[in-house]
């Protein structure tokens, strides 16, 4: 395996790896979205080669490309989680409150606000799975093709408007302190969003391989029109779950006040 972006390039086809029918939103002329993929791509390769269940012997010249290849993206990103370490966003603010390990497992913990009437990213992870403690506020998230609501009322799937408890202990827990848990597995497709006009506060709870530099941004909240690079989607439950961020997306955009502002959607929602 080769890390280089060479090897990204030619790997890289547009029509024979990507469905058009998910993509008509995606700008593929853009540099900076086929730079992202050609990272991506590569970064793919190197996780699986040091963290996959078949991953490369690690005295081989290969694996120390991947290794390095897969740190200089870590360090680009910020570097390694440290206990007080920020990451402030347009979105909000990211903090990080602890940093361990548990039974083989890297843990780290974030303090989360998220700002009225922001959305993260719709992504996924290749090494950890999160737990999300809302202590403060309504938090609206995407997960795998559906819309959820957590607060301290409980966890809540949201289907055409209508709510409905989720009682899956796999899903969503209640704490002792009383606020509630929702749990993603590795690879979720998911999204935190804050769809009121006060701050939203979580407690993520990340478990695996946690690193800054692990996320795969599939479709990003244009605010102000200043959209970042994306990947394309590649499944129908991408595409499901972009639909849905587009809904709320559209829907945030909309309000009177931020219309004023120059909001606008990233893109309008589109049949299946």
């Amino acid at each position: 395996m080769s890390v280089s972006n060479e090897t990204a390039k030619e790997e890289f086809t547009v029509n024979a790896n990507y469905n058009p029918k998910w993509n008509p939103h995606y700008d593929f002329t853009n540099p900076a979205n086929l730079a992202e993929i050609k990272k991506m791509t590569t970064y793919d390769n190197c996780f699986k080669a040091v963290y996959g269940p078949d991953k490369m012997e690690s005295d081989s010249d290969e694996y120390a490309q991947a290794e390095a290849f897969l740190k200089k993206c870590n360090d680009e990103a910020g570097g390694d989680y440290q206990i007080g370490k920020m990451f402030e966003k347009d979105w909000g603010i990211n903090g990080v409150i602890n940093v361990g390990s548990e039974k083989g497992e890297e843990v780290v913990t974030k303090e989360i606000i998220v700002y009225k009437n922001c959305m993260l990213s719709l992504q996924s992870h290749n090494g950890r799975r999160e737990e999300w403690k809302v202590t403060d506020g309504l938090l609206s998230l995407i997960a795998d093709g559906d819309l959820y609501d957590v607060s301290d009322e409980g966890v809540f799937k949201v289907t055409g408007g209508k709510k409905e408890p989720v009682t899956d202990a796999n899903v969503a827990r209640q704490e002792a302190d009383g606020h509630w848990t929702f749990i993603l597995q590795p690879g979720s497709i998911h999204c935190m969003i804050n769809r009121g006009n006060e701050n939203v506060t979580v407690v993520e709870t990340q478990r695996g391989i946690c690193r800054e530099a692990d996320n795969k941004r599939y479709v990003d909240q244009c605010r102000n029109n200043k959209p970042r690079a994306t990947l394309p989607l590649t499944s129908e439950l991408l595409f499901t779950s972009a639909n849905i961020y587009w809904a709320v997306e559209n829907e945030i955009a909309s309000k009177p006040a931020l219309k004023a502002e120059g909001w606008k959607a990233s893109y309008t929602p589109i049949a299946a």
